[in-house]
């Protein structure tokens, strides 16, 4: 968990939600994550932000 800054009160969450992920997704999601930066042209915003990130997108 410490490889991933997972903070000690997100482990036990963490731990059962990945249980249920298949083991090919759960390493794409983790790969990305890690690779993940938030864009400089955003250091200066002033106002709230909600950045949503994601390859796929599934209907409900």
């Amino acid at each position: 968990m410490r490889t991933y800054n997972i903070s000690k009160v997100y482990r036990k969450d963490f731990r059962e939600s990945t249980r249920q992920i298949n083991p090919d997704s759960l390493k794409r999601v983790l790969h990305e994550s890690m690779l993940f930066q938030i864009s400089p042209r955003l250091k200066n915003v002033d106002t709230p932000l909600l950045q949503v990130l994601g390859g796929k997108e599934y209907e409900w």
